[in-house]
């Protein structure tokens, strides 16, 4: 008898639940704003206004694209930092928005804490290459010659 019990009190628990859940609005409710952080009509704005149009189809909602372009990203990661954290406002961004922390300590933004991150769209690999006849054949030929020449 108490597995019974606790089976109903679980049961009733679960559908009390979802009433709760079927008061809350649907997302999103809204349009949902997309900060590229490059300028309009560039390779990143046609591609990502394209999935904004196939996400608006899927959602049901406006997905609005806004380009904050400037300073190799930045300002693009300092609109999406001060825009309310409701999941109305997304943003793609770049490799360099994690750097430029590190290249200028007086940005007002820490990639890591201030922004989330949550889907890998697109992926480069990138290397040092230098000519086939160039003196440096490796990564520490190259560093050392940099070294011994300022």
């Amino acid at each position: 008898m108490p597995h019974i019990g606790r089976r109903a009190v679980l049961t009733g628990a679960s559908v009390l639940a979802t009433g709760a859940a079927r008061a809350q609005p649907r997302f999103p409710d809204r349009p949902v704003k997309l900060i590229i952080p490059w300028a309009a009509g560039g390779p990143a704005d046609g591609g990502f206004r394209i999935l904004a149009e196939s996400a608006a189809r899927k959602l049901g909602q406006p997905v609005v694209v806004e380009n904050k372009g400037g300073a190799s990203g930045v300002l693009g990661a300092l609109a999406l930092q001060e825009a309310k954290p409701d999941g109305y406002t997304i943003s793609q961004m770049h490799m360099s928005v994690l750097r430029q922390p590190l290249l200028n300590p007086q940005l007002r933004y820490d990639p890591i804490a201030d922004l989330t991150y949550i889907l890998q769209i697109t992926g480069f690999v990138m290397g040092v290459v230098v000519r086939a006849e160039a003196p440096w054949q490796t990564l520490p030929d190259l560093l050392a010659y940099a070294k011994s020449h300022p």
